[in-house]
């Protein structure tokens, strides 16, 4: 099973190619490409579909094209192969072994083989290495394994991963590219794999005893591809599903239940019979008599009473993956379809009890198409995870004071303690009580809650609070941060505006400042803000004479810390009882101090490594080096780079600073600059105005054209769609112009100034073609004025 990875991780961090696949037996990676590792061309201008560099992405089509120079007098001849490329399994990337699959014409879904030396026939100047004809897919056999290398000087060659192998000729010849284009048919969603931490939480076991299981959780996701798995014809499943999504997910499951009344005794003797495992196919189970193996598939077939048959099959590398993930959490299988459960429960409750539930965990993997349609569903029962619940019964006030005297007999009064959120005996589940008020359970299994939360039927009621106010937190605005904040401001700043991208609230118990009782009177809650803004680590001037070449070479601080708005040094920082403190100096001689719990310590560092950040023990700096080419007709005058800073802001309830925590994102690095302006030339034969809400610096204009039958629309950028294949090459449709929608960003053009002089446009929508007469390099615009509506150039 696979998991997949945007393309810019590794582009952040090439050496990550080379860790091995996640943990346990038949696992892969499928590369996504994302907006950030989209390739461009013509210095960034535009984007391409060329695949200039290793992993090949999974979450597009690719071709592979081949073009062959048939003299000066004739036209190229351009062969073209659409494949998939799959990642071979419990591999690294860096080993750029995949499977290569056809994905059109009469042997689609098949894989493409190697030929042997027994396959090499003798021609008449020589040997002929022939091509052989692509087969079903089948793991095992190394000779249908590729590894693919890049030439030097351009495009790609494969050799064959077994020894005495050779690829097909489209793929054995050098030089051959790799394009992409956008799928229509699927889309590859993420799939992160097994979230350990969450599996092992177990799922939460406070639901009524009327439902016979808890709600599923889901605790992991893989990736399938259609190679894995057997159902209909094969063409039609290539067509239908490329890959199938694997989810793994938790819930308690009822296996036994009973009542009782007031006459029964504490004890339950559970006996019941648990089938080790329950499979089902488009939700009809299938008996243990209806799997078998043929040639490594595992098939599963289920009977309707209609005299219906549905029928999929799993490759073994999935079968084996699965109970590996099962059985190293526990669960043990046998060659008996049921095991008993037999114990004894001990039901607490001095009045009796009602209502007794046992249940068991069940880990259930749910195979689905891409379009979310159910094709396999298969359940595990851990019968080494057995709880049990039980309704008391009710009691009549007098024995209700009998138990409540005795209750205090029992149960000392704890006095209170300073707050450990890890210590489950500060936990408490409060529950409602069926006629009326509330009553306090310890979360700990042995606990006892003191008495004022103990007894049933305690009230709550409310009152407007005049020391503190709580405000909305909503938490991250995902869309906003993955924005980043605008990069149009002066030159003259060294930082940008900041932008709030998240909003939280911390309760007084994980902040500890001054006198607890003082503390709580002040701010009984915080609030703790993340924002983003650009900040100027390098900066350099220039003239005319100056080159268009400069080199970048910063030291930048991993974290910046400060309380009170005083930085914190690394040697002032410690951990002591689970909270980190954090010690700030002045120049006078004060001190302030703060220290926060790791449970927020850990969270904001969990938000800025899912982010990109990288932190590190070795330095607090890390060293930023690189080559800025800079543009501009006359030369730069002056350029600054900036990195991308997010800052976590923990005010007090009256807005009070408290403490700053900034956290640089070398990988987020933007350089601007400033031109010399030799030439001025505005406006083209059509009209162009401004876009709104932009910055004249941002140099974005609608172009409306003001004459001809056309007048008084607007021009709009091509789309991906409207590009047409012609012979053997791709051209860019001019689309009509169209009435002005100011929100339509393909109706936006950014004007660029030409390194050799005149201007180019480019679209302000990513994906997005201008018209040929303002795409293409070094036009020169006119200036007319007009005087009583007679133009005069």
């Amino acid at each position: 099973m696979y998991v997949t990875r945007p393309l810019s991780l590794y582009k952040r961090n090439p050496s990550a190619l080379s860790s091995p696949p996640p943990e346990g037996p038949n696992s892969g990676i499928l590369i996504i490409q994302d907006e950030e590792a989209q390739p461009t061309c013509c210095f960034g201008l535009f984007k391409s579909d060329q695949v200039e560099d290793l992993p090949f992405p999974q979450n597009k089509n690719l071709r592979v094209s081949y073009t062959t120079s048939r003299g000066t007098d004739r036209p190229n001849d351009t062969s073209i192969n659409r494949v998939i490329f799959i990642p071979v399994l419990n591999q690294p990337l860096s080993s750029n072994q995949y499977y290569v699959i056809d994905r059109r014409g009469r042997h689609k879904g098949k894989v493409h083989t190697n030929a042997t030396e027994d396959d090499v026939a003798t021609c008449c100047f020589g040997c002929c290495i022939p091509d052989m004809e692509p087969v079903p897919f089948d793991p095992k056999d190394v000779r249908q394994q590729f590894e693919i290398r890049k030439r030097g000087w351009g495009g790609y060659f494969a050799k064959s991963a077994a020894p005495d192998g050779f690829p097909p000729g489209f793929l054995r010849r050098k030089g051959w590219r790799v394009a992409t284009s956008t799928a229509r048919d699927f889309k590859l969603n993420e799939a992160p794999g097994l979230d350990k931490n969450l599996r092992d939480r177990l799922p939460d076991f406070h639901f009524p005893l009327s439902q016979t299981s808890s709600a599923a959780v889901v605790v992991g996701k893989w990736c399938c591809p259609f190679m894995f798995i057997k159902e209909g014809k094969l063409k039609d499943q290539l067509t239908v599903s490329r890959y199938y999504e694997m989810t793994l997910e938790q819930r308690w499951e009822q296996i036994f239940a009973c009542e009782n009344g007031l006459s029964g005794g504490n004890s339950v003797i559970v006996d019941a019979a648990v089938q080790r495992e329950v499979i089902a196919v488009a939700g009809r189970e299938v008996q243990p008599a209806e799997r078998n193996v043929v040639d490594r598939i595992m098939w599963f077939r289920s009977s309707s009473n209609a005299g219906g048959e549905e029928s999929v099959g799993l490759g073994l590398e999935i079968v084996d993956r699965m109970k590996w993930e099962q059985e190293r959490a526990g669960w043990v299988g046998g060659d008996e379809s049921y095991v008993t459960v037999k114990r004894v429960e001990e039901v607490g409750g001095i009045g009796g009890w009602k209502k007794l539930g046992c249940y068991v965990l069940v880990e259930r993997f749910v195979l689905r198409r891409m379009d979310g349609s159910l094709v396999l569903t298969h359940d595990f029962k851990h019968t080494q995870q057995i709880r049990s619940n039980y309704h008391e019964s009710t009691h009549k006030r007098d024995r209700g004071r009998r138990c409540n005297m005795l209750f205090r007999l029992l149960y000392p009064r704890y006095g209170t303690s300073a707050f450990r959120s890890k210590g489950v005996r500060q936990h408490f589940e409060i529950r409602k009580r069926g006629w009326g008020g509330y009553v306090a359970k310890s979360a700990a299994p042995d606990g006892f809650p003191p008495g004022f939360l103990r007894r049933k039927g305690w009230r709550v009621a409310t009152s407007t609070a005049r020391d503190f106010k709580l405000n909305e937190a909503p938490g991250l605005d995902k869309n906003l941060r993955d924005r980043l904040p605008d990069f149009h401001f002066p030159l003259s700043q060294t930082s940008s505006a900041s932008v709030v991208v998240g909003k939280w609230c911390c309760p007084f118990m994980f902040i500890k400042e001054g006198k607890l009782k003082d503390q709580l009177t002040a701010s009984r809650y915080y609030e703790m803000t993340l924002e983003q803004r650009w900040e100027q680590i390098f900066a350099c001037e220039n003239g005319l004479s100056g080159g268009n070449s400069v080199i970048v070479d910063a030291a930048v601080q991993r974290e910046v810390i400060a309380v009170a708005g005083r930085e914190v040094e690394p040697a002032e920082r410690n951990v002591v009882d689970g909270i980190m403190w954090f010690r700030s100096s002045s120049n006078a001689g004060g001190e302030e101090s703060v220290g926060l719990g790791l449970e927020i310590v850990d969270r904001m560092k969990w938000e800025q490594e899912r982010a990109g950040w990288l932190g590190g023990d070795e330095s607090t700096y890390v060293t930023v080096k690189r080559v800025e080419e800079l543009g501009g007709i006359g030369g730069w005058k002056k350029h600054g780079c900036y990195v991308l800073v997010e800052r976590f802001v923990l005010r007090r309830m009256d807005g009070s600073l408290v403490l700053t925590h900034d956290f640089k994102h070398t990988h987020q690095i933007r350089s601007n600059y400033h031109l010399i302006y030799l030439i001025h030339c505005c406006s083209f034969d059509p009209d162009q105005g401004p876009a709104l809400n932009q910055p004249l610096s941002s140099n974005q204009y609608y172009v409306v054209e003001r004459k001809g039958k056309r007048k008084g629309e607007a021009y709009i950028n091509s789309k991906e769609e409207d590009m047409k294949t012609c012979c053997f090459c791709t051209s860019i449709s001019d689309l009509k112009p169209q009435p002005l929608d100011p929100i339509n960003i393909y109706q936006q053009f950014e004007i660029q100034h030409c390194k050799r002089g005149g201007f180019a446009a480019k679209s302000v929508a990513p994906d997005g073609f201008p018209p040929d007469f303002l795409r293409r390099k070094g036009w020169l615009a006119s200036v007319y004025l007009n005087f009583k509506g007679v133009p005069a150039k």
